[in-house]
């Protein structure tokens, strides 16, 4: 009977220890989401001993918390005397949280939590008590309370900032405060006050407004004074005032603070350079040699590479202000970078070159060039439209180009923003110049928000002009009076100080004559046309002779009739124009009615020309060779260029004849014509730049007679028209400059595989880790440079939509593409449905040596696929391909 007692005895505690709950220790805690009444039992559990708040039974939860917020745990449905306490992790130290009898004999905690850490919760009783009950765990996501950031407000009261940096919320938009009052709610990241008054001093906030809340602020306290526009000038010719939008200051460097021999990347805190390196040999020097403003400038010399430091702006207008100083024999450069991290993409650049041109890339690479000085100080401005995706640039307060900012420098649609400045010491590529330039003087300013322009004479007002238009012409202004211009800007109604000009309007009073003026011994004049035509509509020509009644005329050629053999006149041609007339050009010559050009040593030189009287009837027999026996007449006609000369005698008056020779020693000709139209003669040569052409004009048998020769030439050389014409909904044209045609460097496009591809490609963000690059090499012979324009690629999919792709040159690392040697990213491919690419790029000279290029397509998977560059087949040219 004992031993059966026992034997039962034991299996009940067997029992009681095979009960024992899952989450009894913190190590086997249960993992919990949020739930609401989950029922537990600390029955059957056991103390753990954690720590002396909770000495009963205990049990474990463990929750993850999934943002940052609020935690609340409780165990008030509990149906025993409770206590509860949670934990940071499972160490009696960590505890975060007690309590004992929040809610009647039952407990309940409420903790902040940080998003993705764990929270141990222990479930127990007051001293030995356990039982059954329910566990809430609720977490309350806090309230993202971040504000926008970089508020800044202009002194009339035109306000911008940036969005916050992070948000857990869905950001819905901003309140607008000012001087605490009642907020405006927009969705913009700027915004203009009213009703300001000038002087006063104003504290504007701006908050961010979630779906559940609203930020704190971020505040600027501004005094409102209203700018007036600035470059503001008059042109006395035109009687026209001109201006510039007012401006504020973000930063300014005329480097005179700092000691010559410096690295600016150094000394500074606006400048670095393109990797960052302050000091390194990427880093310019300050100097003292010239200076804009006294007494330092920065020396840039060859592979100098600066970076202005900017935000990047998305919003407003901006302008870029610099001085530079090229001397003579040496080139200069800079360009404007659409972020703050430089080579993402251009925005602007130019090349000021060792010829005196300006190489300007705006919206088309070399889209645009002018003349500049040598060995003086230059005003280089260029205005950032962010609002109105515009950019200008601006030489010597002269407006040079305006184009579309997206654009870019090279014409691919891109980012609209603003990010640096880059002053780089680099020469255009493909010239031999040598880079050696100063800069002073540099300005970053926002552009006011200005609302309209009063524009002013002799104080009295003229007009009202919109914003966006920066000159005016004055009406009814009166030759040599004395004026004085005036314009003011406005801001929502409040009007700033008047800026004014005094000037003399002096009206264009000469005109430009013709130029040129030639007149035969027969009498036939001809000039060319004025050089500028005064901005004014040209009408025609008066042709006079001896001062006498003029012939008005629009040709460019006049034949005087009436002459005496052997008298001396004076011939005067004119410029007549919708006002006036210009002075006239004149030109003495003596009518002969023998031929000057009468044989071939006297031949006459002309170039191209039209209906030019001839008569044979004085002249005599050359007896030049025996193609043509009668009375002939000599003109002599020197090739400009390479290319093909015509010849026509078709509107005479007799049975013509018609000879080419190479000189008066060649006793054949080189061409020559009886009746090509009727009995009149025509005919056409090619001929050789530099070279001279002797023109025999005579008749059939012993016939003579007037005519009317005919000279006209056509180049052979090709003129490419301009490429990648667009115009956008707006009417707003772009074109890239002509490319000129393509001379093969070197191809392997004959010998196409078909045994597979390679995938070379950028994809979009979330596919990014499946980037890849494929590089091809190629030689340049020893002895050789090589200027490269143009890279094709045969390649497969896209579906004919792989616009754009990165095209890099490497040099050759023991087989293997080694150092970068030049980068183009998002070049447009002028691809076909194919797949083939056809990649424009700036000129890239090589010397000799192995290279490999590389060509990768930057298209989306979603929704174009993939683009595969095809392979080569045997016999390979070098190695076949690397890729990663």
């Amino acid at each position: 009977m004992k031993k059966l007692l026992f034997i039962l005895f034991a299996i009940m505690f067997a029992a009681t220890v095979w009960a024992q709950v899952a989450n009894d220790t913190c190590e086997t805690a249960e993992v919990v989401d949020e739930v609401t009444d989950l029922p537990f039992d600390t029955t059957e559990a056991t103390p753990s001993g954690f720590s002396a708040f909770i000495t009963s039974n205990d049990i474990w939860y463990v929750y993850t918390a999934t943002s940052n917020g609020s935690l609340y745990a409780g165990i008030c449905g509990s149906s025993f005397d409770t206590k509860l306490a949670i934990y940071a992790e499972c160490d009696a130290t960590s505890v975060l949280g007690q309590n004992d009898d929040s809610c009647g004999l039952q407990s309940e905690i409420t903790i902040d939590v940080v998003d993705g850490e764990d929270y141990y919760i222990r479930v127990g009783g007051y001293s030995s008590n356990y039982g059954t009950g329910v566990l809430d765990v609720i977490l309350t996501p806090s309230f993202f309370s971040g504000p926008p950031v970089d508020l800044f407000v202009t002194n009339t009261g035109y306000a911008t900032w940036l969005e916050p940096e992070s948000s857990s919320r869905d950001l819905l938009g901003y309140n607008v405060y000012l001087d605490a009052g009642t907020p405006v709610l927009v969705t913009d990241l700027f915004y203009q006050y009213t009703g300001l008054v000038e002087g006063q001093a104003y504290l504007a906030e701006v908050t961010a407004v979630y779906d559940d809340g609203e930020s704190d602020p971020v505040e600027y306290t501004f005094t409102v004074t209203y700018d007036t526009p600035i470059n503001v000038m008059v042109n006395t010719d035109a009687g026209t005032i001109s201006w510039l939008a007012p401006t504020i200051t973000i930063a300014e460097d005329n480097f005179d603070a700092f000691t010559a021999g410096d690295y600016l990347g150094v000394v500074s805190d606006n400048w670095t350079t393109w990797s960052n390196s302050p000091g390194s040999g990427e880093d310019a020097l300050i100097s003292d040699v010239q200076s804009s403003s006294p007494t330092n400038s920065v020396l840039v010399e060859a592979n100098d590479d600066l970076v202005y430091i900017m935000d990047n702006y998305t919003t407003g207008k901006y302008s870029y202000d610099m001085k530079m100083y090229v001397p003579a024999g040496y080139s200069g450069y800079f360009n404007l970078q659409k972020t703050s991290s430089p080579g993402q993409e251009w925005g602007f650049e130019v090349f000021y070159m060792t010829n005196g041109t300006a190489s300007v890339s705006a919206a088309g690479s070399g889209s645009f060039s002018h003349i500049f000085n040598h060995d003086e100080w230059m005003d280089l401005k260029v205005i950032v439209d962010l609002d109105n995706d515009l950019a200008t640039y601006y030489h010597n307060g002269e407006e040079m180009i305006e184009y579309q900012w997206t654009l870019g420098a090279n014409g691919n649609a891109g980012l609209l923003s603003f990010g640096g400045a880059n002053i780089y010491g680099g020469a255009n590529p493909g010239s031999s110049d040598t880079p050696l330039f100063y800069m002073d003087d540099v300005v970053l300013s926002v552009l006011q928000n200005v609302s309209n322009y009063n524009v002013y004479l002799d104080g009295v007002s003229a007009a009202t002009v919109a914003e966006g238009i920066n000159e005016y012409s004055y009406e009814g202004l009166v030759e040599l009076q004395a004026y004085t211009a005036g314009v003011s800007a406005l801001y929502d109604g409040n009007e700033s100080d008047i800026v004014e000009v005094d000037f003399i309007y002096e009206p264009i009073t000469t005109y430009d004559p013709p130029t040129d003026l030639f007149v035969t011994h027969l009498g036939y004049a001809t000039w060319s046309a004025p050089e500028s035509g005064d901005m004014r509509d040209l009408l025609g020509y008066n042709v006079y002779l001896d001062g006498g009644t003029p012939v008005f005329v629009t040709d460019l050629f006049y034949q005087y009739t009436g002459l005496v053999e052997g008298q001396t006149y004076l011939a005067e041609v004119t410029a007549v124009y919708d006002d006036d007339e210009s002075d006239p050009i004149d030109y003495t010559f003596t009518y002969e009615e023998q031929p000057l050009n009468d044989t071939c040593q006297l031949a006459l030189e002309i170039g191209e020309v039209t209906d030019l009287p001839f008569d044979t009837t004085i002249a005599t027999p050359s007896g030049f060779g025996g193609y043509i026996s009668s009375n002939d007449l000599w003109y002599v006609f020197t090739a400009p260029y390479d290319g093909s000369l015509y010849v026509g005698l078709c509107e005479s008056g007799f049975d013509t004849k018609l000879a080419i020779y190479a000189s008066c020693d060649a006793t054949t000709h080189l061409a020559a014509n009886d009746d090509s139209c009727g009995l009149m003669s025509e005919l056409n040569i090619d001929v050789v730049i530099g070279e001279d052409y002797y023109i025999r004009v005579g008749g059939y048998g012993s016939n003579s007679g007037t005519g009317l020769l005919d000279v006209d030439f056509t180049s052979s050389f090709v003129y490419d028209p301009p490429v990648d014409l667009f115009v956008d909904n707006d009417g707003y044209a772009t074109w890239g400059i002509p490319t000129g045609p393509a001379t093969p460097l070197y191809s392997q496009m004959d010998n196409v595989g078909a045994d597979g591809s390679i995938n070379c490609q950028q994809y979009e963000t979330d596919l990014a880790i499946y980037n890849c690059e494929g590089a091809d090499d190629f030689v340049v012979p020893a002895g050789e440079t090589w200027t490269i324009n143009e890279v094709d690629v045969i390649g497969n999919g896209g579906g004919g939509n792989c616009d754009y792709a990165n095209v890099r040159i490497y040099a050759d690392d023991a087989g293997m593409p080694g150092t970068l040697q030049f980068e183009y990213l998002d070049v447009y491919t002028n691809n076909d449905v194919g797949g083939d690419l056809f990649c424009v790029i700036p000129d890239s000279p090589l010397t000799e040596g192995t290279y490999w290029i590389s060509v990768q397509a930057h298209m989306n998977y979603n929704p174009n696929g993939q683009w595969y560059w095809q392979r080569q087949a045997p016999p390979l040219i070098g190695s076949e391909y690397h890729w990663r």
